[in-house]
């Protein structure tokens, strides 16, 4: 990581979000198949894989964000990219997350019963209180960012347009990166909740 690369703390974050959730993944595929899990890390991997997906999420919102104050307010929001507040941000989200998934755990009562095997099980229909809680997480865990993100990068857009430094075909090869990562994140996140929408509305 270069010094001074804020950029870099963020993808790093992002690394390790990544490790998380795909660390998650052989359980789940153990439990498909109906094999034996112990109960307590069959609690424990659906909070690391919520929480390293929703964590990914933020990550991703805020190096858009990042990138947005560098490209339209290159001379303004120094403090905001530096090393030390990209470190703080992703403590931050990274604590956040953490406390919500918590908060939420102790209201559906599953903190209390946290060595059952109740959170690797899918009720159906989907209680009440947890499709509220579905909803709240499409809402805040993937609208919220990808408005954020449309809205960076439709910024960063007409700032590449306006600049004069650059020619015609380097605006097209931004525009084509930032479209391509929003479709990445669409394609990424998208089908997940949309079928946690789908139940929260149809399964109250």
């Amino acid at each position: 990581m270069r010094k001074g690369n804020n950029l870099a703390v963020y993808l790093v974050n992002l690394s390790i979000s990544d490790l998380l959730y795909t660390v998650s993944l052989p359980v789940w595929t153990e439990l498909a198949l109906g094999r034996p899990v112990g109960d307590t890390l069959c609690s424990l991997v659906p909070v690391v894989m919520y929480n390293s997906f929703y964590t990914e999420s933020g990550l991703l919102c805020c190096i858009s964000v990042d990138r947005y104050l560098a490209v339209v307010y290159p001379l303004y929001f120094n403090w905001v990219r530096q090393v030390r507040t990209a470190v703080a941000v992703c403590a931050a989200l990274w604590c956040v997350e953490l406390s919500i998934h918590i908060y939420l755990l102790h209201q559906t009562g599953a903190l209390q019963d946290f060595s059952s095997r109740r959170l690797c099980k899918e009720g159906m229909p989907t209680a009440q209180a947890d499709a509220h809680i579905a909803l709240t997480r499409v809402a805040l865990g993937f609208l919220l960012p990808l408005l954020i993100m449309i809205f960076c990068f439709h910024q960063i857009v007409l700032a590449q347009r306006d600049s004069a430094s650059l020619l015609a075909r380097e605006r097209r090869k931004v525009s084509l990166l930032l479209l391509l990562l929003l479709v990445t994140y669409v394609m990424a996140f998208a089908p997940f909740q949309a079928v946690m929408f789908l139940r929260g509305v149809l399964e109250q």
